[in-house]
């Protein structure tokens, strides 16, 4: 069992089922029918891109993630190859939807290459930023692919999400404090130590919460969105709470798995909540 969940960690598998989770929540937020299509460009989109960043991260994982980099040593060549073979599916997919479908598909894409190849990541905040952005923008897919034109309520969707992976990115810093020093990387925890940025992540995270109450009361987001804030507001003050607590590693493991669990709270709620 340990190793199937190593392999769905370390092959990214794990991080793609959270984008079409993503995907779903989306829908289910805009109060939208479930398509496949947008699943499958989310996963295959998130599938590729994080096993490019692999291959531009290596220094900094030898220190802080020896066991992924060993994985890969054996099985990234072809969960690379497997995973570029998805990219191209999916961006077919969209393209045959309408081409702003694919210029949309084409943003994480975008993102990737500033982060890893340009290196943008060493400027202060503008990772978290744009990893953040790119994992948003899956909102804005959806919701071209369904023909909807940009909204308030798109938006809010939108700034939901964006906040969830703020909040998780500045976690992945924590996990990566002794590598991004290392390599010159100023995060907020390198810059302020840990016990301050979880002050910052307590702030982000009733934020989060207030945000989509109130978008849902003024806008009239699905109900489900009521209890999907909610869902989300006490596994953030979890994992902050276990932060320093348990293994970094298995800590960001948890953090990775909020989109799947967010996922899974809007498909019960929308059973009860009619």
């Amino acid at each position: 069992m340990k190793k199937i969940v190593d392999f769905l960690i370390h092959s990214n598998i794990y991080l793609s089922l959270g984008a079409s989770s993503l995907a779903y929540i989306s829908c289910k937020l805009l109060g939208l029918g479930l398509r496949v299509e947008p699943l499958l460009i989310t996963f295959s989109i998130t599938f590729f891109l994080y096993n490019l960043n692999r291959k531009t991260d290596i220094k900094e994982d030898i220190i802080n993630y020896p066991e992924r980099v060993k994985f890969l040593s054996k099985y990234g060549k072809i969960i690379f190859y497997v995973s570029m073979v998805f990219y191209i599916l999916s961006l077919f997919i969209a393209i045959t939807k309408s081409i702003f479908t694919f210029l949309i598909a084409l943003i994480p894409t975008t993102i990737m290459i500033l982060y890893a190849f340009f290196r943008l990541k060493k400027v202060f905040l503008l990772k978290n930023f744009i990893a953040s952005l790119g994992w948003a923008s899956m909102v804005l897919l959806v919701s071209n692919y369904y023909n909807l034109s940009f909204n308030i309520s798109i938006f809010s969707v939108f700034f939901f999400i964006f906040l969830r992976l703020f909040i998780n990115t500045i976690v992945f810093d924590i996990r990566d404090l002794k590598g991004d020093e290392s390599s010159n990387i100023i995060t907020i925890p390198v810059k302020i130590g840990t016990n301050k940025t979880k002050k910052i992540l307590h702030i982000l995270n009733i934020f989060s919460f207030i945000f989509i109450l109130m978008s849902t009361t003024l806008l009239n987001l699905n109900k489900v969105a009521y209890l999907t804030g909610f869902i989300a507001l006490i596994y953030g003050f979890l994992f902050i709470f276990l932060i320093n607590k348990i293994n970094i590693k298995k800590l960001c493991e948890i953090v990775d798995g909020e989109m799947i669990i967010l996922g899974i709270v809007c498909f019960l709620g929308s059973l009860a909540i009619k």
